[in-house]
């Protein structure tokens, strides 16, 4: 009776899966029209996301993209540069629709990555396309900046060091253009070193390729800044609050429970790879030909981690739950990926399809307070025209950068320029300007008389509150290494480099 049930058991988890199987291979051959559909789905949720929501990070590339090729009048020089030209660029042939093209091109970017990865590491890539997109990041990815461009890139250079290609040196290159953080993933490239010369010659010729393709970078810096790594610099000291060791503790006390929830897609995936895949999972830890694999992306993982801890003091506004959260997310998932195979599609399917769902509704729920705050920044420059003549005027703001995007010249609000207007949102502040217009939480205050001085962000300009000076090249080198670091050496080679 025993042996009776047993073979029972064993006969029905045999139809299941052969259930499965079959529902499987009758998706995977519609792979590629998911893939594309699931492409153009993404773009038009990613195209929808920005016109409803208008987010901070990508409205200030549009107008570094402006400033770059259309003589604007507003420029953050501590961003990466690759993204402000791709939407320059774009621009020249599409005006205002440039930054939806650039949003289509980061997609399609990113899809190829992950084509570049399931070639690498042996994955089926309607399978990565399915399990990536989770809530957490298909909302998050490019609902305040632009992050796929820097993941894509990050992906393809993972990939080519698992396949040891020196082409790994340009994507971590690429990488770095878009967000300088990529630049904490470089030690993956010891990864690619073996005891043959094949490996330790490709080794060499990733750095070649990485510092070859930042050369222009750095000449032009050189040129602008008189300093190869200001924009560097000065973005490393603005997003790290505690250098290059951050306080864990405290950030952990403060911060840490805001990462908890993004985690939630992860374990759902988890839990479905323990349930149908827990034979395979075994398998898999114990093949010695997939340690390289696991220990690729579990570094990966790790490196998003203390990316997500030394940036903590950004949390107090919000940055760390969309930006910095997201590298953990990707690199889990990808790393969780490694332990599924193609039958497990029949699940993925629908998770994918109650992810789009949940991210739609997650951008319903947040759509509001946006439209709130956009009619808020409109009536803002209302009620500053009818005070002022904005057509040579610049006022300080806690909403510069939209108000630079309708186009008011601002920059933030400064305790040691009182003679520019104010124009405060969501609550008054102490100042000694008068108080000129107090309604629904606008509050200007303000002189007679309004100045122009264009906000733009470089040495000597008006934004640049840390006045990186063009006469003293050497200062982003102190900044760094005599302020935060702390290293004589690093501040020796920095000033003798630059």
């Amino acid at each position: 009776m025993k042996y009776k049930t047993k073979g029972k058991k064993r006969n029905n988890e045999e139809n299941i899966n052969r259930v499965l199987n079959r529902i499987s291979n009758i998706i995977y051959s519609y792979r590629m029209l998911i893939i594309l559909s699931y492409l153009v789905l993404i773009v038009i949720f990613f195209s929808v996301q920005f016109h409803l929501l208008q987010n901070w990070d990508m409205l200030s590339r549009v107008l570094n993209a402006n400033f770059l090729f259309h003589n604007g009048n507003y420029f953050e020089d501590q961003r990466a540069p690759l993204e402000n030209l791709l939407i320059g660029i774009f621009s020249l042939f599409l005006g205002g629709y440039a930054v939806y093209a650039f949003i289509a091109l980061s997609t399609l970017i990113f899809f190829l990555s992950l084509s570049a990865f399931s070639d690498a590491f042996n994955i089926k890539l309607l399978v990565l396309v399915l399990i990536v997109f989770n809530p957490f990041f298909l909302f998050y990815s490019m609902k305040n900046g632009s992050e796929l461009l820097l993941f894509s890139f990050l992906i393809f250079y993972v990939s080519s060091i698992k396949k040891r290609d020196p082409l790994s040196g340009l994507f971590l290159a690429l990488a770095f253009l878009s967000k300088y953080d990529a630049l904490f993933f470089s030690p993956l490239l010891l990864f690619m070193l073996r005891k043959d010369l094949r490996s330790i010659r490709n080794f060499f010729l990733a750095i070649i390729a990485f510092l070859t393709t930042l050369t222009p970078y750095f000449v032009y810096n050189f040129s602008v800044f008189h300093n190869s790594i200001y924009p560097l610099a000065k973005s490393f000291i603005e997003n790290s609050g505690s250098g290059l060791i951050p306080s864990i503790s405290g950030n952990l006390e403060k911060y840490g429970w805001l990462g908890l929830y993004e985690l939630i897609p992860i374990a759902v995936i988890t839990s479905f790879i323990i349930i149908f895949e827990g034979k395979y999972l075994r398998k898999i830890l114990k093949d010695r030909s997939k340690i390289l694999d696991v220990s690729i992306l579990s570094l990966s993982v790790i490196i998003s981690i203390y990316i997500y801890l030394a940036v903590g003091h950004l949390f107090t506004e919000g940055i760390g739950v969309y930006r910095f959260f997201l590298g953990i997310s990707l690199f889990l998932t990808l790393l969780l990926a490694l332990f599924t195979k193609k039958v497990d599609i029949t699940w993925l399917l629908p998770f994918a399809a109650a992810s789009f769902m949940i991210a739609v509704i997650m951008l319903n729920t947040v759509y509001p307070v946006a439209l709130s705050n956009q009619n808020l920044l409109r009536m803002g420059i209302s009620a500053f025209s009818s005070i002022y003549n904005t057509t040579n005027c610049t006022v300080e703001s806690n909403e510069w950068v939209p108000l630079n995007y309708y186009g008011l010249s601002a920059t933030y609000i400064r305790n040691d320029t009182p003679s520019l207007p104010i124009v405060n949102f969501y609550g008054p502040i102490n100042t000694t300007l008068p108080l000129r217009y107090d309604k629904n939480e606008i509050y200007i205050y303000g002189g007679q008389k309004c100045v122009y001085i264009p906000p733009v962000d470089l040495p000597g300009g008006y934004y640049n509150d840390v006045n990186l000076s063009k006469a003293d090249p050497a200062l982003a080198c102190r900044w760094l290494f005599d302020s935060k670091i702390k290293s004589s050496l690093l501040l020796d080679t920095c000033e003798y480099l630059t």
